[in-house]
């Protein structure tokens, strides 16, 4: 799990490279309805829209029940979205369906900050013990050139949150690469 949540957040940052774009509303509402047509046979998909903002998204697994080939829809994550005044993406979290209990359970949480350059992204685990999100261990820096046409994605990691991050992997972005399109909208 750890790996995807890293990969969602370089494919979102990707596509927000372009001079350090941000995250906003009509992307996270345009990556929920490309994942609803795309005709997945495996997964399904529902959310919370409020004036053309998606607050929350649901993604059902698809088990097929009996021989006349009915669906049976089996909840798996739940992401709750937050946004700025200006339609920025603040925060992702996080929830895994739990069935024994019915009920959702917080796993982790995204946080995104922007600056005129550069995009952050910092990973939260949910501590069940503390019954609250402990502090992050992992960060993600996208940074754009004044001109949009090259990046760099810089990866931090932590073992707790008291001490300082350490650099474990850079990855150079250049031209068509910034805008990863495809590789978002394939993986909502």
């Amino acid at each position: 799990m750890k790996k995807s949540m890293i990969a969602l957040a370089a494919m979102m940052l990707l596509t927000s490279a372009a001079k350090a774009q941000t995250i906003t509303a009509e992307t996270v509402l345009n990556i929920y309805l490309e994942a609803v047509q795309s005709d997945s046979k495996e997964f399904a998909y529902n959310a919370d829209i409020s004036d053309g903002i998606v607050t929350a998204q649901y993604i059902y697994a698809k088990q097929q029940q009996g021989m006349k080939g009915q669906v049976m829809l089996k909840p798996q994550l739940k992401h709750c979205y937050n946004f700025d005044t200006d339609g920025r993406l603040t925060c992702r979290t996080t929830y895994l369906w739990n069935e024994y209990n019915n009920d959702w359970q917080t796993c982790y949480q995204l946080t995104y900050s922007y600056t005129d350059t550069q995009n952050i992204v910092e990973c939260s685990r949910w501590s069940t013990l503390a019954n609250r999100f402990l502090a992050p261990n992992e960060r993600m820096v996208y940074e754009a050139d004044p001109f949009g046409t090259e990046g760099i994605v810089s990866n931090y990691h932590r073992k707790n949150g008291k001490q300082d991050y350490v650099l474990t992997s850079t990855l150079s972005v250049v031209g068509d690469m910034l805008l990863g399109n495809k590789l978002l909208t394939t993986h909502p």
